[in-house]
């Protein structure tokens, strides 16, 4: 039988990352790309990843990309 408890805290964490991040059903990763030409909504995201990250026990892992002709100039993936 599933923990209810472990449930709700999975539950919760899901909500906070689903306002910054998309979830690779195949890959089982949660990811984003940091918009470093946005300072505001690239702190903003990078608040709540670290935020539920500390409050549930998980990490978070930030791969920086070069620029690219595909990418913006400065452009950082997240991977929580």
């Amino acid at each position: 039988m599933k923990n209810p408890e472990r449930a709700l805290v999975s539950n919760a964490q899901r909500e906070k990352l689903r306002r910054v991040a998309h979830y690779d059903n195949t890959a089982r990763i949660w990811h984003n790309q940091v918009p470093l030409d946005r300072p505001e909504w690239a702190a903003q995201m990078l608040t709540v990843l670290f935020e539920a990250a500390r409050a549930h026990g998980t990490t978070i892992q930030v791969h920086a990309q070069p620029a690219s002709e595909g990418s913006p100039s400065g452009q950082a993936t997240g991977t929580p």
